[in-house]
């Protein structure tokens, strides 16, 4: 059977707004973290070109993190990592975490979720 991706949509006035996606069947698992510690480079299976609302990725980071580091969903654009509405700082998330990231695509940065 063929898989179809549908965004959550509400009918407003002038057409059709899409809504952010926050129920847990659309938070995305991580298939693979790369990266040094200054930007993670996550693989999820929703394609890059259905990226187009914020996203919650879950991922367990491979290395530490530095000072004001970045994360990247499947080569999309990479976005500065806020924690507590503020920019990283070294050795915030470290590989025993899991972590919950909302990335917005259209956005200027991705915030951790704790």
């Amino acid at each position: 059977m063929a898989q179809k991706n549908i965004l959550n949509q509400v009918k407003t006035a002038t057409g059709y707004d899409t809504l952010y996606p926050l129920t847990p069947y659309q938070i995305h698992q991580a298939k693979s973290v790369t990266g040094d510690g200054s930007n993670y480079a996550i693989t999820i299976d929703l394609p890059a070109e259905n990226i187009t609302v914020p996203i919650i990725i879950s991922f367990a980071p491979n290395v530490a993190n530095l000072a004001n580091c970045t994360i990247s969903v499947n080569g999309l654009a990479s976005k500065p990592l806020y924690i507590n509405n503020a920019p990283s700082f070294a050795n915030a998330l470290s590989t025993t975490d899991i972590c919950l990231v909302q990335y917005d695509v259209n956005g200027t940065m991705a915030s951790v979720i704790r």
